[in-house]
C-alpha cells in the first residue's frame, strides 16, 4: 500500500484510530540511537511512519514507537519490545 493511500484510510476512519501527528515524532537522532541498539537498520516505510505521526493505534492496538526517554516500563517502546523477545 502506498503512502497516499494509508493517509486516506487514516482520513476515512477517524473511528478506529488514535494516530499522533508530526509534533510527537521521535528526531532523527532518537531513531539512529533505537538502530545502534538493535543492531538493524528500521524500514524506511516505518520511519515515515514515525516522522508524520510518532505514534497512534488502530482498534487499540498500539503501533511500536520510539519514545524519546530511557523507560524500561514503556511497554509500547520498540526497543524493550524487541529486548524482551529476543532475550537481550
Amino acid at each position: 500500500m502506498n503512502r497516499d493511500k494509508l493517509i486516506d484510510l487514516f482520513s476515512e476512519h477517524p473511528d478506529l484510530l488514535n494516530m499522533e501527528s508530526a509534533d510527537d515524532a521521535p528526531s532523527p537522532e532518537w531513531t539512529n540511537k533505537t538502530e545502534k541498539a538493535l543492531s538493524l537498520t528500521l524500514p524506511d516505510d516505518y520511519k515515515w511512519f514515525l516522522s508524520n505521526f510518532g505514534d497512534g493505534d488502530i482498534c487499540g492496538d498500539e503501533i511500536y514507537s520510539i519514545y524519546c526517554m530511557a523507560d524500561s516500563h514503556n511497554k509500547c517502546n520498540i526497543v524493550n519490545f524487541f529486548m524482551r523477545n529476543i532475550g537481550k
